[in-house]
């Protein structure tokens, strides 16, 4: 059902409840796995480098990101993990062929999140460099920031093991790749994980050592346990995986491992996330193992 408003603008065309609610749920569901692939940054203004008051990742072949030094434009990489933009979902692209009459899909999907806690908002602007485009609401607030993970139900499970898994392999390459920096992961971390995780590269580096590391796959990832205080929710994961790994010295001499054999590895990780944040995304806080 589309409503034309007389006190719309010319082109403007409002489609009210388009989607029925199992895909709204869906729809919240693959932002959550969207963000957990590519975390939410936040971009800053040209020549100034102010922050903007919106944090925002996207879908698609393209992402739009504006930064101090190179301004507002569309990039293929996430600028924070250098990894390709999630796809858009097909929900989203129903949409788009319903509704815009054109004939080509999106080449770029923004995900902006208007933080409540500063107030942040969407401000007048014209986008004269762009045709054909559309804005979509989140169905409810209280759906993007309580659906699924309060209660937590098989479903729920199913869909954060998703995310957990790509996070699980995003942190075990960043840390063990051969630059002994923690990059593409840290919107993953905790502060504290992140300063453990630092600590321990420090002291690799200061001995000239540097990890090399092929990431085979997960063999499987099941949750051993969920519980929440207060407005923390806590989920426990066992992972069982296969990588080929191995430290060398900086004449490229093998330390440790073996660059040239399998190696399964066992790790209990617990993420967590606060249930009350409009904020999707889920934090590693202990490593068990």
């Amino acid at each position: 059902m589309s409503l034309i408003s007389p006190n719309f603008p010319i082109g403007f065309v409002h489609y009210p409840e388009f989607f029925n609610y199992e895909e709204q749920k869906e729809l919240i569901t693959q932002v959550k796995l969207a963000i957990a692939e590519a975390p939410f940054f936040q971009p800053t203004m040209p020549r100034t480098g102010h922050p903007l008051s919106v944090v925002m990742s996207n879908f698609g072949p393209l992402g739009w990101v504006t930064d101090k030094q190179n301004g507002y434009r569309y990039e293929r990489l996430h600028p924070q993990t250098g990894r390709a933009w999630p796809t858009i979902p097909a929900t989203l692209e129903r949409l788009w062929f319903a509704v815009s009459g054109f004939m080509h899909p999106p080449e770029a999907t923004l995900i902006n999140w208007y933080r409540p806690e500063t107030k942040s908002k969407m401000g007048m602007h014209v986008d004269n460099d762009e045709n054909n485009f559309m804005f979509l609401d989140p169905p409810y607030d209280s759906e993007f920031t309580d659906y699924g993970y309060c209660s937590f139900d098989k479903n729920d499970q199913k869909e954060f093991l998703k995310g957990a898994k790509i996070a699980y392999e995003t942190i075990i390459t960043d840390f063990s790749d051969n630059d002994n920096k923690i990059i593409a992961s840290k919107p993953l971390l905790s502060k504290e994980i992140f300063n453990q995780f630092n600590e321990a590269l420090k002291e690799r580096s200061d001995r000239g050592h540097y990890a090399e590391i092929t990431f085979i796959g997960i063999n499987s990832a099941i949750i051993k346990e969920h519980k929440k205080i207060d407005r923390i929710l806590n989920v426990t994961v066992d992972f069982i995986a296969e990588v080929i790994t191995c430290i060398k010295d900086k004449d490229k001499k093998v330390i440790s491992g073996d660059p040239e054999k399998i190696k399964k590895i066992y790790d209990t990780w617990v993420f967590s996330r606060d249930i009350t944040s409009a904020n999707p995304n889920w934090q590693l806080v202990n490593t068990l193992t």
